[in-house]
């Protein structure tokens, strides 16, 4: 039996293989600022949301200094984090690339004769 984190890994670089480098060129013609710049916000806000909703439920009203605390918080954490998901998704692509590279350029060389 296959371990389930393994096929996990593997299915997930098969779809890298497939649709995630076009994904990554995509975003990558976009740009690094706007990538953060989206992931900083859509993941901020979405805390933000999260956050004031669990407030409104648990105490019945929202405080105006939580949620501007929450507000520079979340929203520096999305900045941090589109950062760190671009790297990770250069990094990735780069190696992609690395080992296309290499593939393309394996040549069969005959094996070594003594003199």
């Amino acid at each position: 039996m296959k371990n389930p984190i393994r096929a996990l890994l593997e299915r997930d670089e098969r779809r890298w293989q497939t649709q995630g480098v076009k994904d990554w060129e995509r975003r990558r013609a976009e740009g690094k600022l706007t990538f953060v710049l989206k992931l900083g916000f859509l993941w901020g806000l979405i805390m933000i949301a999260a956050f004031t909703l669990i407030e409104y439920f648990l105490d019945g009203r929202i405080r105006v200094e939580t949620l501007w605390s929450r507000v520079l918080m979340f929203l520096s954490l999305g900045f941090v984090l589109g950062l760190v998901f671009w790297r990770k998704g250069e990094e990735k692509y780069q190696k992609h690339l690395r080992e296309q590279s290499e593939k393309n350029n394996r040549t069969i060389l005959p094996p070594m004769t003594r003199l």
